[in-house]
Order: structure tokens, then C-alpha cells, then sequence
């Protein structure tokens, strides 16, 4: 029983001894974060457009969407727009009710189509389709429009972003060696994917505000014109050793 609690006792000093070592020994690190933002004008240009259309029976309802599904496709294709760049987003029809005297009485029905129209973002242009497309413009046909990047110019953001991230850790961690009187040692280690978040709210706003009122000249329109920055932003982890 003696020799067994003598060798327990040896075996806990072994392991006090050792993680004491350790201590001693341990390096002192430096972990921080790098950061990085870029504001970046996008690229694409969007078109949201909605029609609709009443009547009495559906499928009269669904005659007058159509008929008007062809007037904007044909439009859309004068303005060198391709099948591909013509998303159909949502349809819809419903039946349209009056509840008045606390009776309901089916009045027609109601349907719509919205489109998403993509393009590379050219401000003379969007004011020219925007120009043509309002055109005989009723309240059958809504006009937005919204601005996003494109995948190319996310993933160059992105990694430009990682670069600058890196480089704002390192600095740091200099920065931080040198005033305790130190030098900076090697990497111990990199954490990315922390945070990667585009604020990227694309402009999509009613016709009526992101155009002035209808007027002669395009050049007057587009002083009441803008497109707005997005801007992206990353993070990343880095611990670095620090030496005397």
C-alpha cells in the first residue's frame, strides 16, 4: 500500500514538474483581429417591373396580362434585351370580393407578373429604357429599379479584402510588439471566415423617386439621377509570437 502511494506521489510531481516547464517556456503571443471595408460602385443595372390586369371571368384576366406580357416583351427586345436577361419572377391571379352590406360578392379577378430585368450598369442607357418603357405608361405597369455587383466584381472585392485584412493584423501586431519593446515573431496561426458581410442593400425604389419628373432633356434627368456605393467588409484572426 506504501509503494503504491509513493509511486502516485512521484507520478503527480512528474506532472507538476513538467507543466511548470511549460510554463516557463511559453511563448508570449500576440491574437488580434484585422479589418478591412471597400466601398464599391456596382456593376449591374435592374429593372423590376410589375403588370396587372382586371376583369370580370379569369380568363379574360388572363387575356388582357397576356396581351400585355407581349407589349412589354416586344418593348424590352427593341431595347436590345435578350430572353436570357427577362427573369419572369412571380404570377399570380385571384378572385377580387366586396364585402360591403356584410355580403361578400365575387367582383373579377385580379392578376400580376413581375419581371427582373439585369443589365451592365450604364446610366445613359437606364434612362433611355427607363424613357421608353414609360412610354404610354399606365397604372397597369410599375417601374423600379436597383443597382447590385456582379459575381466577378464580389469575388475580386473579396479577396482584395483579404489581402488588406491581413496586412491590418499585422500591422497591429507590429505596432503592438514594438511599444512593449519587443519583435515580432512568426505566425502562429490564421482563423479566417469570421465575419464576411456585404452591406449590400441593392436601390430599389419607385420610379417616381429615383427619376425626376418626365422632362425634355435627358441630361436634366440625370442630375436627379444617383447610384450609391456598397460596401463590403471582412475580417480575420491572427496570433503572432513575440520575441525580445
Amino acid at each position: 500500500m506504501k509503494t503504491k502511494l509513493i509511486l502516485l506521489l512521484l507520478i503527480i510531481s512528474v506532472i507538476n514538474l513538467n507543466q511548470t516547464k511549460a510554463q516557463n517556456t511559453m511563448v508570449p503571443h500576440i491574437q488580434l483581429k484585422g479589418e478591412s471595408n471597400i466601398k464599391i460602385l456596382p456593376d449591374l443595372g435592374i429593372f423590376y417591373i410589375q403588370i396587372s390586369a382586371t376583369a370580370k371571368t379569369e380568363t379574360e384576366c388572363n387575356e388582357r396580362l397576356n396581351k400585355l406580357n407581349d407589349e412589354l416583351m416586344k418593348r424590352l427586345k427593341t431595347e436590345g434585351f435578350t430572353a436570357e436577361q427577362i427573369k419572369l419572377t412571380n404570377y399570380s391571379i385571384s378572385a377580387e370580393w366586396d364585402y360591403s352590406d356584410g355580403k361578400s360578392k365575387k367582383t373579377g379577378y385580379k392578376s400580376y407578373q413581375d419581371f427582373r430585368i439585369e443589365f451592365k450598369l450604364d446610366k445613359k442607357r437606364i434612362l433611355s429604357v427607363y424613357n421608353k418603357l414609360s412610354e404610354n405608361k399606365s397604372e397597369n405597369v410599375s417601374i423600379n429599379f436597383g443597382t447590385d455587383c456582379s459575381d466577378e466584381l464580389k469575388k475580386k472585392t473579396k479577396n482584395n479584402l483579404i489581402v488588406l485584412a491581413i496586412k491590418d493584423a499585422t500591422q497591429k501586431a507590429q505596432l503592438i510588439a514594438e511599444t512593449t519593446g519587443n519583435k515580432l515573431g512568426n505566425m502562429e496561426f490564421i482563423r479566417y471566415g469570421i465575419v464576411s458581410n456585404e452591406q449590400n442593400y441593392p436601390m430599389h425604389m419607385e420610379s417616381k423617386v429615383a427619376f425626376a419628373p418626365m422632362v425634355d432633356s435627358n441630361e436634366e434627368r440625370a442630375e436627379n439621377f444617383s447610384i450609391n456605393e456598397i460596401e463590403f467588409t471582412e475580417e480575420i484572426e491572427m496570433s503572432f509570437m513575440i520575441v525580445k
